[in-house]
């Protein structure tokens, strides 16, 4: 019984920092494993990438999570970016590129770019199904149709109650790659188009 206590002591003399650290590394795991475990899955959330001088990221979020509030929308974000700044280009195709689900674009910037890289030509289906106007200005290269006039330069839009816009025309593009745009880009989802009902809400108009 004394040999037994005696290594006891001996054990807890040397090892007593895992006896403190085991638990806590363990409740680090358990605690990031619940949260990736609840995190939302790529058809329940949104980014947006802008390209603004200034943007209220917060407000337009709400904005759009509380329209589709009711459809299993369950994380919007923003990120934005001067067109002017030096990272501009950077942060467009290495964010943007990889995370946007849409991407609001100033013409000089399209103009910089080969959309075809990234961004999704509009199928004459997709421009029935979400684009809720004839009368449309596209923006069109190597004649397929990239972007829709979101916001003239002459014309004051909605979105300037969220966006300090630069004095260009605005055109909203959708990435290839996103995981919302049902059946229309990389991957077959059909059944989520949040992106896309997203796509048709911006171009519509606050309701």
């Amino acid at each position: 019984m004394k040999m037994t206590r005696k290594r006891l002591e001996i054990a807890l003399a040397y090892n007593w920092p895992l006896f403190i650290g085991l638990p806590v590394c363990a409740g680090l795991a358990i605690s990031y494993l619940f949260g990736v475990y609840h995190q939302p899955l790529p058809y329940e959330k949104l980014n947006l990438f802008v390209a603004s001088l200034e943007t209220e990221s917060e407000a337009i979020c709400e904005n759009i999570q509380a329209k589709f509030a009711d459809q299993n929308l369950k994380e919007v974000s923003i990120t934005s970016a001067n067109p002017g700044d030096a990272i501009f280009n950077q942060k467009l195709k290495v964010v943007g590129y990889n995370r946007a689900d849409l991407f609001l674009l100033p013409l000089s910037v399209l103009d910089d770019l080969t959309p075809s890289d990234v961004m999704l030509p509009f199928s004459e289906e997709l421009i029935d199904t979400y684009i809720n106007s004839e009368a449309r200005t596209y923006y069109v290269d190597e004649q397929l149709t990239f972007g829709v006039l979101l916001r003239s330069r002459s014309e004051d839009s909605w979105l300037d109650d969220f966006i300090d816009f630069v004095a260009e025309d605005y055109y909203l593009c959708i990435n290839v790659k996103s995981k919302n745009v049902a059946d229309f880009g990389m991957y077959d989802n059909a059944e989520y188009d949040l992106a896309l009902q997203t796509f048709s809400y911006l171009l519509g108009g606050e309701q």
